[in-house]
């Protein structure tokens, strides 16, 4: 490679990191954010939780659609990735844990979060893309969660799927990530001899437990966008760091052959000068 080509990939290699450590700079920023909205979607998470409890554990829930324990193989998933690339494996991972939780099931229903995933399943022959929710990343707001669960409640109701699962990154340990793979729908009934005598069986019944499922949702989206934010700040640092790292090498190597050719030139120089003389 001579000193134009190693000039002009220094340039190439110089741009790329400017891009690479601008990303950075607002996957950073957008931590912050991503970090209230998990923290605000884990409480909600509890307290929804905590109100749905009793609904779980009284005589009503034996009837209702919700706890229906169906014996059919007929699995729905719920999958969330990424709207986008440059956040190292984070897609990757998910959509690993996704093919082999799916291998050996009938799949008949898949709500699929993010657009990488829906690009991912639209291609892959045997599975059928029902629902697809893109563009929900990096700010996520409860409305994005109520209109999953929404539809994701109105099949299960109408007997689309007998089991529904939903996959996402759990972002506990943002160093740690891993794959979650969690049963939303039947829903347990809680084993306790606590009666609940204000319930009966009307719309707010069902509206707490769309709610509970909905605040789960909301958790993974939350949960999986903080992480997705995290992984593309620490690819990016990465990617810049191994940018200046090249940088260097081929300012050495363009330091060196420029050198050579400064070397070569005079000793051609001395060489025509003491053949005139002689």
């Amino acid at each position: 490679m001579n000193t134009k080509d190693l000039k002009r990939r220094i340039t190439g290699v110089r741009e790329t990191a400017k891009i690479t450590n601008a990303v950075y700079l607002i996957s950073a920023s957008k931590m912050r954010r991503a970090k209230e909205n998990f923290l605000s979607a884990n409480l909600f998470l509890d307290e929804v939780r905590e109100a749905a409890k009793h609904l779980m554990s009284s005589k009503c829930a034996t009837s209702h659609p919700f706890f229906q324990q169906r014996e059919g193989n007929r699995v729905a998933y719920v999958i969330i990735g990424g709207d986008k690339g440059l956040c190292g494996d984070y897609n990757q991972l998910i959509i690993n844990a996704s093919d082999l939780s799916m291998k050996n099931k009938k799949v008949t229903n898949l709500f699929a979060v993010g657009t990488v995933i829906k690009d991912y399943y639209d291609k892959k022959e045997g599975i059928d893309v029902n629902n697809s929710y893109v563009h929900i990343f990096p700010d996520p707001i409860p409305e994005d969660a109520r209109a999953i669960a929404d539809d994701l409640c109105s099949d299960f109701i109408e007997q689309k799927m007998d089991k529904a699962y939903i996959i996402f990154t759990k972002a506990d340990k943002l160093s740690q990530q891993k794959i979650t793979i969690k049963k939303i729908l039947p829903l347990d009934i809680l084993d306790t001899s606590e009666e609940v005598l204000f319930l009966s069986e009307d719309n707010s019944f069902d509206n707490i437990l769309k709610q509970y499922v909905w605040a789960r949702i909301y958790q993974a989206i939350c949960s999986s966008s903080y992480a997705e934010n995290y992984k593309r700040m620490v690819s990016m640092q990465e990617a810049t760091t191994n940018a200046g790292r090249i940088i260097d090498d081929l300012q050495k190597t363009y330091n060196q052959e420029r050198q050579e050719s400064i070397t070569n030139a005079l000793l051609d120089a001395t060489t025509a000068h003491m053949s005139r003389n002689y």
